[in-house]
């Protein structure tokens, strides 16, 4: 499977190269369906573009921690992340795509996954690492920052709090962790 994003499209856009219609001309050179790709983008426009396409993909809505999407913010749409991240703000992400991406510290203490599911969106937290300095505290193991920490637990935690994804730098501990 793979999992494209659309890095900077407006900025592209505005140099004149569009990133949409190539990368659903090789979406479709390579007959990639549902199964095997999933596009991401933080700028609902281009997850939008991509829609208009008829590809018959999923869409991941990318949403940051603070700030709003460029695509929004350079046309002067006051709409920010934590906007988009109501419940309001999930069913209009429903008409466009069927997933969301939130850092995964927008899920701690807050009902957005609960709420993204009543949406009918489903959830896939951003980014697992391994390594210490990307662990909270109590999970580290070792002194290095880059020694291996209890990842599994994170896993476990996020996976029991009823998430449908994750995005991760280490996919085998990944499934390893789903598979319990």
């Amino acid at each position: 499977a793979v999992f494209p994003e659309t890095k900077h499209p407006t900025y592209f856009r505005s140099l004149g190269l569009p990133l949409e219609p190539e990368l659903a001309r090789l979406i479709r050179r390579n007959r990639l369906g549902r199964r095997e790709c999933v596009v991401q983008s933080f700028e609902p426009t281009s997850l939008k573009r991509i829609a208009a396409e008829r590809l018959g993909l999923d869409l991941w809505q990318a949403l940051g921690t603070t700030g709003g999407p460029y695509d929004l913010v350079s046309s002067g749409d006051p709409t920010t992340y934590k906007d988009m991240m109501s419940p309001a703000g999930l069913a209009r992400i429903a008409a466009y795509a069927g997933w969301i991406g939130p850092d995964k510290s927008s899920l701690t203490g807050t009902s957005l996954l609960a709420d993204a599911h009543a949406a009918g969106l489903r959830v896939g937290p951003y980014t697992f690492r391994a390594e210490n300095q990307f662990l909270p505290a109590d999970l580290r193991r070792g002194t290095g920052p880059n020694d291996f920490g209890d990842a599994f637990a994170e896993y476990a935690l996020y996976y029991g709090l009823g998430v449908d994804a994750v995005v991760t730098d280490f996919p085998d501990l990944a499934v390893m962790a789903r598979r319990g």
